[in-house]
């Protein structure tokens, strides 16, 4: 069913590695530009109010210093608060490991970012499976639906130009902008 000049482009396994491979290392560089840029716009946007592994400001004044091989804080049996009027800020040179038995909630009332290099939701040992790109998807989708819809197949038994076929792909074209979620953005 494929086209004989696309059948002989998929089956040269030399130039489809070369491909993936040219795309992998841009996808790599890219990936690296764009952070670095975001992180970049972010402390810019945020005039100060975000610590994007910067120390806590001079430690002066009324204020309370732990300084010890290791400090183990525990709430028996009710809560463990803590709270505070300005930055909040976590800082490790190695994990950072969160276990909840209940939920895990997260609430801010402007913005959450996560920025890494990769980001795994599930664990990391089971079968990864990287998530589409929106935009990219529907772009994808809409060239797909374009090319169907300029595609006539000479088979008697088959039809792929019939105005019914045509309205269907315009349908379907037309909800592409409905894969798109509202609230969740990626980058990469």
């Amino acid at each position: 069913m494929l086209h004989p000049e696309d059948f002989n482009t998929l089956t040269d396994k030399k130039a489809v590695n070369d491909s993936v491979k040219q795309a992998k290392e841009a996808r790599k560089k890219t990936l690296e530009d764009e952070l670095a840029q975001v992180e970049e716009k972010v402390v810019s946007q945020a005039a100060g109010n975000l610590m994007f592994g910067k120390q806590l400001p001079t430690l002066d004044g009324n204020q309370i210093i732990m300084n010890s091989e290791r400090i183990i804080i525990s709430a028996k049996t009710k809560e463990f608060v803590t709270y505070s009027k300005g930055k909040y800020g976590i800082a490790t040179d190695d994990e950072i490991t969160m276990n909840c038995l209940q939920r895990y909630v997260i609430d801010t009332k402007t913005h959450t970012s996560v920025i890494s290099p990769t980001i795994h939701l599930g664990a990391y040992i089971t079968t990864r499976h990287p998530v589409l790109k929106g935009d990219v998807t529907t772009a994808w989708l809409s060239s797909l639906c374009g090319w169907l819809s300029g595609h006539v197949h000479n088979d008697p038994y088959i039809t792929t130009s019939t105005p019914a076929q045509q309205g269907q792909l315009a349908g379907l074209r037309a909800r592409l902008p409905t894969l798109h979620s509202t609230r969740v953005w990626i980058d990469g």
